[in-house]
């Protein structure tokens, strides 16, 4: 007859089922699943039967807050009282849970406040570290030069007040790492909204690489640049007593600060760069990147608490596919057996290699997509690196996926690890194929460049 919780109305009235009773205890499946409880319950079989029969099932997306809404959506269509509501069949279910080609899974609300994180005092830090850079930069100087006997004390002393911000940035990047933890969110789940943040700047680097800096913005800059350093050096001269408001009159002073503020207004109005942007990133979001992306930010997880798995319904669903088959994996290796893990020890290497390959054939995907076609020939040049990237990735993703499933027969008890270990080879194969694939692809970029 079936279990009463997964049985569908029309099974339980005795009526005629077809494979749409089996969508419907498939939806109940998929709610205990992602919730953790069942769609009906009651004290008894009677009463069960004639809930499942009148009401409707309380909306998965109810139950749990934060699924994607396409799966939500599938589960509620599936457990619709009428089997004409529900899906006609396996096919149908499985083309609606397929995302978009070129869909990107949302980040979360919470990790995409995490990577908006900007310390409020970046910039009054960057002037610390930047004054006391020149400061140091001189000190050297003089030393080199013989002016400075005792200039290594104090530029080691001004090289640790340089450094200094760097304990309340990191701090502060630790900090909001921590409310991440305790809303559930993983170590790997931060590096995964990193990765999806890194390839996002990449689409926007290459189309700014592509669009040539108007004139009058080199010209700004250039003009502003000099404005500010007439200024400075008036400032300065006007400190050691070089010069005097008496001897020079006040338009001296007067021109330098009105010529830097109305460039720089400029400048402001038309969105004119003075700090280089690996710079720029390199403040705003490298210190944070390389820390979760190290052995260091690894062990200052676990000491802040952070939990193996997503405790949020649905919170790692923003994953790309490489990254949480790679997740998966590690998990599946992690809970084997020691002497299975001592027999499978470069498979973690493995595993990472095929990520970072996937990650990189992804990444070029985006790259390419924002790219505009130039001269004769150059949307088939587009077509082919984007049709050879998608390969690339295809092929990285099924040796993960091939990786997964023999991880998870080991666990089912098969004790041969021969499949796991050609499997291994195979892989390590297809990075070493990638990899040289890369390298000639930047080596064609700068030809084309240099041509």
């Amino acid at each position: 007859m079936g279990t009463a919780h997964f049985m569908s109305p029309e099974q339980a009235a005795g009526e005629n089922v077809d494979g749409r009773s089996d969508i419907y205890a498939l939806g109940v499946v998929g709610y205990l699943a992602v919730s953790g409880r069942l769609p009906f319950e009651a004290s008894n079989l009677p009463a069960l039967i004639v809930r499942q029969a009148t009401e409707p099932a309380t909306s998965v997306l109810r139950a749990a807050p934060g699924l994607p809404p396409a799966l939500g959506t599938a589960i509620d269509r599936c457990l619709s009282r009428d089997p004409a509501g529900r899906f006609a069949d396996g096919e149908a279910l499985a083309d609606a849970l397929a995302p978009a080609p070129e869909a990107r899974p949302a980040l979360p609300p919470t990790l995409r406040a995490w990577l908006a994180a900007r310390n409020p005092l970046l910039v009054p830090y960057m002037a610390w570290s930047g004054g006391f850079s020149l400061l140091t930069l001189g000190n050297l100087v003089a030393w080199v030069t013989g002016n400075r006997p005792d200039g290594p004390a104090d530029i080691v002393l001004l090289l640790g007040i340089t450094s200094l911000p760097l304990v309340p940035i990191v701090g502060f990047h630790v900090n909001q790492a921590y409310r991440q933890f305790r809303a559930g969110h993983t170590l790997a789940d931060l590096r995964s909204a990193l990765e999806i943040a890194r390839r996002e700047r990449a689409e926007t680097d290459a189309v700014a690489r592509e669009q040539t800096e108007p004139r009058l913005h080199r010209l700004l800059r250039y003009a502003t640049v000099g404005s500010a350093t007439w200024l400075a050096a008036t400032f300065g001269l006007v400190v050691q007593g070089a010069i005097h408001e008496n001897q020079v009159g006040f338009a001296w002073f007067l021109m330098p600060l009105l010529s830097t503020m109305a460039t720089g207004a400029a400048s402001n109005v038309l969105d004119v760069q003075f700090i280089p942007t690996k710079i720029r990133n390199w403040w705003q979001t490298g210190i944070r990147e390389r820390l979760w992306s190290s052995k260091a930010g690894e062990w200052l997880a676990r000491r802040l608490g952070a939990p193996e798995r997503s405790q949020l319904a649905g919170a790692s669903a923003f994953r790309a596919t490489e990254s949480a088959l790679g997740v998966a994996a590690s998990e599946l290796f992690a809970a084997l057996p020691k002497e299975y893990r001592e027999q499978l020890a470069e498979l973690p290497a493995v595993i990472a290699s095929l990520e970072a390959r996937a990650v990189e054939a992804r990444a070029e995907m985006d790259v390419v997509a924002a790219m505009a076609p130039s001269g004769s020939g150059g949307a088939e040049v587009i077509a082919a690196r984007k049709n050879a990237a998608a390969a690339h990735l295809a092929e990285s993703v099924a040796a993960l996926e091939g990786i997964r499933l023999d991880l998870l027969r080991v666990h089912a008890g098969a004790g041969d690890l021969q499949p796991l270990t050609t499997l291994m080879d195979a892989a390590r194969l297809i990075g070493e194929d990638l990899g040289r694939l890369a390298a000639a692809q930047v080596e064609a970029d700068r030809a084309a460049r240099r041509e």
